[in-house]
């Protein structure tokens, strides 16, 4: 069975509106999971209410995990590219995982290649 770390983010109201929100990721993401015969083992939401000090903390504690059970696992699935991080910096951290610790990028609803071009692709949806 593949695990998965997940991570559900929503930084606006107007997010919640276009049907971004939470419950909306996080029940993509687990019929994904489940459509690959895979499990989410450990799920992190950041709500559009998080201060910036505590969007981080979430952030740096889903590094965490990914680096300690990366043999573990599968890949990190996310809803959208845009929802993975809240800047490029943030960004290319995990991207660092998917080279050092070869846990695979996942995004849902945007699906990208993990060669050179796909991760271009996935820098330039991350900045918008």
């Amino acid at each position: 069975m593949k695990r998965y770390v997940a991570l559900a983010r929503v930084s606006s109201r107007e997010q919640e509106r276009e049907g971004f929100s939470l419950a909306v990721q996080e029940d993509a993401l687990k019929r994904y999971a489940e459509s690959t015969g895979g499990e989410i083992v450990q799920f992190f939401s950041i709500a559009e209410t998080a201060s910036k000090t505590d969007e981080r903390k979430a952030f740096r504690e889903l590094i965490a995990y990914a680096k300690k059970y990366a043999v573990e696992l599968d890949g990190l699935l996310f809803y959208k590219v845009d929802r993975a991080a809240r800047n490029l910096f943030d960004y290319v951290e995990l991207e660092r995982l998917e080279s050092e610790y070869a846990l695979p990028f996942i995004s849902v609803s945007q699906p990208t290649d993990s060669n050179p071009a796909g991760r271009m692709m996935r820098r330039t949806l991350a900045n918008m």
